[in-house]
Parts: C-alpha cells; structure tokens; sequence
C-alpha cells in the first residue's frame, strides 16, 4: 500500500485537525471532548480514503499495480498465472515489447515475465546454406516451412507464465517448444 505515496495516519490527521480548531473556552482541546471526538472520528475517515487514493495511484503504473491487474491482462489478451507477480512482469512485459524475431528479443521478453532462458534455434535444411555432411539440427519432417526453436527456462520450473507471455506476440512461421533444464 502507498508505494507510490505513504498514506497520512489517522494521527497526522488528528493533529491537523486539532491545530485548526480556533483557539478559547468554546473550543476545548482536552482529551474526551465532543469536538475531539469529531476530530477523531474525520481523522480515521480520511486516513481511510488516504490510504485508498494511494493504492489508486500505485494502479496507475504498471510497475506498482495490485488492484487492476485483471483489467490490464483482459485488455492485453494474456492469460492469468495466479501470481501477481507474473502477471505484472507479463503485463509490463507487453507494453514494453518493441518486438522481433532474433533470440536477444525473446531472452530479454523472458527476463521481463522472470524467468532465464537460453534459445536453442532449429531450421529446415536449405540449399547453398548446408551441404552433405554438414552438422545441423531439423525438427521433424513435416515442417518443412517453419522455423522450430525451443525456450529452455533455467530458473523457473513452472513454464506456464512463459508460454502465455509468449502466446500472442510469436509469429505464425514460429514454432517453439518450451522446457527447463535444472543446471
């Protein structure tokens, strides 16, 4: 609460309230009293919608929102991991994104959802680029036009904020498959 701003206490306003009151007999200042317990009473109240203005405040960056993360995962299309935690780096990760398709793009789109990866690249075989012989990697033969690389988390063994984050932004020529090594 009040990341942003520290809520007043319901003592800072008590003493501002009771510093206003004009000073003579009819104003009494002692302890018990009915204009202190009225002061008492308005310094709660607004040490309550103090409090509420400042979480309303942390709301309004992406970094310190608690209260509108469902709105924002809703207005994004990212799915919900249950963590507050993961769903505001998916969020901050989203409206960050400047987007490409190299692996430092997706390293450092993963670094921002919380996890660590490392991305193993695969191809199909292509003419003038490989010759018999050649060392290289293809998936299987069925993908003959997609490009295939695997996400390999190597810090979080739940991979399912890391596949959601990834959901909307890969291309449709992508083909990535997602798994954790445990160094």
């Amino acid at each position: 609460m009040g990341v942003i701003r520290q809520p007043n206490s319901a003592e800072d306003y008590f003493f501002t309230f009771t510093a206003l009151l004009p000073k003579g007999l009819a104003w009494s200042h002692e302890p018990g009293t009915l204009i202190g317990q009225y002061c008492r009473y308005l310094s709660n109240t607004w040490s309550e919608f103090d409090a509420t203005l400042c979480d309303v405040a942390d709301d309004f960056v992406p970094t310190t929102m608690k209260y509108t993360i469902a709105e924002w995962l809703n207005a994004l299309n990212l799915i919900s991991t249950g963590n507050q935690v993961q769903d505001r780096g998916q969020i901050i990760a989203q409206l960050t994104m400047t987007g490409g398709t190299n692996p430092n793009f997706y390293i450092n789109y993963a670094k921002a959802l919380g996890y660590n990866i490392i991305v193993e690249e695969y191809g199909p075989i292509i003419c003038d680029v490989f010759c018999c012989g050649d060392p290289c990697t293809t998936m299987s033969e069925d993908i003959h036009e997609m490009f295939a690389m695997t996400f390999v988390s190597l810090n979080n063994p739940d991979l399912t904020a890391l596949k959601a984050g990834f959901a909307g932004i890969l291309p449709a020529w992508v083909q990535v498959y997602f798994d954790y090594y445990q160094s």
